[in-house]
């Protein structure tokens, strides 16, 4: 009986891993049978819902063995990966059911201040989100000047940009434009405080220099705000879609004509970046390996182009993308073969699965193109 015990305990961390490892191999079975947009887009928002409730985990590591031990370690979650990954299926959720605070005594209490409070840019996105759905603006306002002072608590005064995380002084990355720069918009716009909104256009337009390759016109995961010089991946997939995600959402608010020039720069070098199966790469210049989470940020960038400009050339690519994120949509409606999260510059995971920010991103980009069908 003894014996038997310690075998199984002895066992434990093996069987996890084979429920997790397995459960991941049974819901590709039958992987991307959708051949009607409805019917997807009906599936994959129900999922972003629920989703907003009960997430799936974004990793921290790429490691499929022995995951107790990550567990144990405290090495399995972080709290500020999946609070961009609430970030975007909540967004997804406004757009697509006007959800009038629905969600939002998830991550604020009653009297409008945080449960938990947040202490990194990542915050910026879910807060952006719940700004966007409240009809009290003032009364959240306690907690949006909260994620205000983090932010400006990171900024620089040699450049007066953000930093990524306190410990990196010098290094600018292209995720934090994602992150903060729609929030500056809307927080500026909504409390009258011109100082955000023109913060937010600065943080763009400065990345668009300083961090940018010339012929790819592609952006550096990182780049050095003293030296100039570049750092990381040159079009590394979802950080491109950061800065996409943050360009189009702060032109939505503020309308700067600087950013629509931006706008009309990228959308028109992007498309040769496409693969003939509808895909973006998670190397976007490679063309190879296809990454569902920039695919569908370039589906979400080529509509909301398409109904901007009104041109039916971008509604053809974001058409494309939309066939490809169906070819790897689950039975169950979860959008699958997205890149794991970065562990550091030159540093990409390895790992493609599900991914709240793909789902979220996925539904922006179904609203944007359903207004333009």
């Amino acid at each position: 009986m003894i014996a038997t015990l310690i075998i199984l305990i002895l066992l434990i961390p093996y069987l996890i891993d084979i429920y997790v490892n397995g459960n991941i191999f049974v819901k590709r079975l039958k992987i991307g049978r959708w051949n009607n947009f409805e019917k997807w887009a009906i599936v994959i928002n129900k999922v972003s819902n629920k989703w907003i409730v009960n997430p799936p985990i974004v990793k921290k590591t790429d490691n499929s063995r022995l995951i107790i031990l990550d567990i144990l370690k405290n090495n399995y979650k972080n709290n500020t990966i999946q609070s961009w990954q609430y970030g975007l299926v909540y967004l997804s959720s406004i757009y697509n059911e006007n959800s009038t605070n629905k969600y939002v005594n998830n991550f604020l209490s009653t009297n409008g201040h945080w449960k938990q409070k947040p202490q990194e840019v990542d915050y910026a996105l879910l807060a952006y989100a719940i700004l966007k759905d409240a009809t009290n603006k003032y009364h959240i306002k306690s907690a949006m000047d909260e994620m205000y002072n983090v932010i400006l608590e990171l900024m620089d005064e040699k450049d007066q940009c953000i930093l990524y995380r306190r410990q990196c002084q010098n290094q600018r990355y292209v995720d934090t434009v994602g992150f903060v720069t729609p929030f500056l918009a809307l927080y500026g716009m909504e409390y009258n405080k011109k100082e955000a909104v023109d913060l937010a256009i600065h943080v763009i337009k400065t990345y668009f220099i300083n961090g940018f390759e010339n012929n790819t016109k592609l952006p550096f995961h990182a780049y050095d705000s003293l030296l100039k010089y570049p750092l990381g991946l040159c079009g590394w997939g979802r950080g491109t879609g950061w800065f996409l995600l943050g360009l189009i959402e702060t032109y939505s608010i503020t309308k700067d004509k600087e950013l629509v020039r931006i706008i009309s720069e990228l959308v028109n070098v992007y498309e040769i970046y496409q693969m003939q199966n509808g895909a973006f790469s998670s190397n976007v210049q490679l063309k190879s390996g296809a990454d569902s989470s920039i695919t569908a940020v370039m589906a979400y960038f080529y509509s909301f182009c398409a109904k901007e400009f009104g041109n039916e050339r971008y509604k053809k690519i974001a058409q494309k993308a939309f066939k490809y994120l169906m070819s790897v949509t689950r039975r169950n409606g979860e959008i699958d073969f997205s890149q794991g999260d970065t562990k550091g510059i030159g540093f990409y995971s390895q790992t493609f699965d599900i991914m709240p920010f793909t789902q979220g991103i996925t539904n922006l980009a179904v609203k944007t193109y359903r207004e333009i069908r």
